[in-house]
């Protein structure tokens, strides 16, 4: 599975309100999920959830739009 795929999968999984951003929990569900879907065999913590919203929020607001998401995507896939 590509990060792309699992990033799409997940997101229409964790994404219930339909709006065009993610919020901090449902950005670790949809981590978490795709990591299962990788075969990664890990979880993100809830620190390296904040550290990666920090590192690709651009404007702050505590929200990851599909650009930002896809970012955060590409940082764990290479932890």
């Amino acid at each position: 599975t590509t990060i792309k795929t699992s990033s799409r999968q997940s997101v229409l999984k964790v994404h219930s309100d339909k709006s065009q951003t993610l919020d901090k929990s449902e950005v670790a569900n949809l981590i978490n999920d795709a990591l299962q879907s990788m075969n990664a065999g890990r979880k993100c913590s809830a620190a390296e959830i904040d550290q990666l919203l920090s590192s690709v929020d651009a404007n702050g607001d505590g929200k990851i739009a599909k650009v930002e998401l896809f970012k955060i995507f590409k940082q764990v896939a290479n932890k």
